[in-house]
């Protein structure tokens, strides 16, 4: 039964673009970087109040994270017996609930956690806004028996997409409601908004560098097959299966450099944030080799979820969550903090060694790892300070995730993050010149393998997004070269 309720919800939630008509893309390029803090995701968690069915919930019935709810109103919607859930709708009345904002949000994404108990196919479960015109529903068909709600959190959620312009949608409230004979039992919901400030518009201006002649020409013959005039980027998006294809449609492939970058941005930057915590089932799929943690510092085999606690004195004690790009850096904020293209099961032991240095080539190794990962003084041009340097097999993966991380989170990480010698804030790549030498090298010498590919697929089960760098081998050379 769980297995076809999950299977249930994947299939409408793919459909959603259809129904609404929309993607889930916001243009990060038009937010006012003057005004807002760009995207961000809130939080509203159910269970925490008790209230009967005549009773609007107060706002103790919720918690709320990264928004500002100023007052609830609500029809049929109720909490107590049903565990940590709101409940909507009954046998014979249709049920709802609405939060007014204390503000004005910009919402891109509504991504609700639910299971829905004796619905029919009538009835429809919809999310509206008090400035999106038509509402955005799915009908979920007819399932027939209360399913247990705990751990919801982690497997059954819609998405529901809301647009203007490719901006996010400017709204004073949200609705959720259940149609007639329908009842549903909502644990929480995570909206994908512009946190702080006025919304964007298309009139805003943006913090972006304005690129040069060159960055914003098309791809030259260097990265065109011969003959055929198609680029590398063109034959690489071919090779990709249909559904991944539509997930690249709004990045102009045409651009290089900055411009091509703050396209993939826009693409890879909305996801879903499964959490700190979240990140151990993500790795489930991620990161299972056989049974265990594939770890890229060590060659101790990690049984997945176990040796996850207590101390390390040496390797093979426990695995840990490993930050390529360091949680100082960014001081440990959302979405990065829990973001699984950069955040890898490691040894606890070798994942205290690297502690937050960069990484380059090491002269002489103050310490080596099982696997022959190293600790030193870095003989890299450009930086001479203390690196770590992981072995070759694993250092196209570790460049590949610096890109990503400096493409996704390119429009946040420019003001007031921690000095790191790996990053140069004021460039439009947001990476220092030797750092892209040595990237590149790496990212060369080390092709794409078939474990980043199945860890690109995994991640993207959970978070919706991808590491496009993994799906475009050139992409390296024709943003950063």
């Amino acid at each position: 039964m769980k297995k076809t309720i999950i299977a249930a919800l994947a299939a409408s939630a793919l459909s959603l673009a259809a129904v609404a008509g929309a993607s889930n893309i916001l243009d990060v390029s038009k937010i006012d970087g003057a005004n807002a803090t760009h995207i961000e995701c809130a939080d509203i968690v159910f269970g925490t109040g008790s209230y009967a069915e005549s009773d609007v919930p107060d706002m103790d019935s919720f918690i709320s994270s990264g928004i500002d709810i100023s007052s609830v109103e609500s029809t049929k919607a109720y909490a107590g017996s049903y565990g940590s859930a709101l409940r909507l709708g009954s046998s014979s009345n249709a049920g709802s609930i609405t939060f007014n904002f204390g503000r004005s949000y910009a919402i891109s994404k509504a991504r609700v956690y639910c299971y829905l108990w004796k619905s029919n196919e009538a009835s429809e479960f919809t999310v509206t806004t008090d400035a999106s015109g038509d509402p955005v529903y799915q009908s979920l068909g007819n399932w027939t028996e209360a399913p247990d709600i705990s751990g919801v959190e982690g497997e059954n959620s819609l998405v529901f997409s809301f647009l203007d312009g490719g901006e996010g949608l400017l709204t004073d409230s949200l609705s959720i409601s259940q149609g007639k004979q329908g009842r549903a039992l909502i644990c929480k919901i995570v909206l994908t908004i512009v946190a702080e400030g006025n919304a964007p518009s298309a009139s805003s201006s943006s913090s972006e560098e304005i690129p040069s002649s060159s960055e914003s020409t098309s791809l030259d013959s260097s990265t065109s097959h011969d003959g055929g005039g198609e680029s590398a980027l063109d034959s690489e998006l071919a090779a990709l299966s249909p559904s991944v294809r539509d997930y690249y449609s709004d990045v102009d492939l045409s651009l290089v450099g900055s411009s091509l970058m703050a396209d993939f941005s826009s693409c890879i930057y909305p996801h879903v944030n499964v959490g700190y915590n979240g990140l151990w089932s993500v790795y489930e799929d991620s990161d299972n080799d056989d049974g265990c943690y594939w770890d890229i510092y060590s060659d101790v085999r990690h049984c997945l979820g176990t040796g996850t606690g207590g101390n390390y004195k040496k390797e093979g004690d426990m695995v840990n969550r490993e930050h390529i790009v360091p949680q100082s850096v960014f001081g440990e904020k959302s979405p990065m903090v829990a973001d699984a293209h950069h955040v890898l099961p490691t040894d606890g032991y070798v994942n205290g060694r690297r502690s937050n240095y960069p990484f380059a080539e090491v002269g002489r190794a103050t310490y080596t790892s099982n696997n022959g990962s190293k600790l030193g003084p870095s003989s890299t041009p450009g930086y001479s300070g203390t690196v770590f340097e992981p072995v070759d097999e694993y250092k196209g993966d570790i460049a590949r995730i610096n890109f990503y991380f400096v493409t996704c989170y390119r429009s946040t990480m420019a003001s007031g993050w921690g000095s790191y010698a790996m990053f140069d804030y004021s460039s439009p790549l947001r990476l220092s010149s030797w750092a892209i030498d040595m990237l590149l090298k790496w990212a060369e010498e080390d092709p794409v393998s078939e474990k980043e590919i199945e860890r690109n697929e995994g991640i993207y089960l959970h978070q919706e997004n991808r590491n496009p760098f993994v799906d475009f081998p050139s992409l390296a050379e024709a943003i950063f070269a």
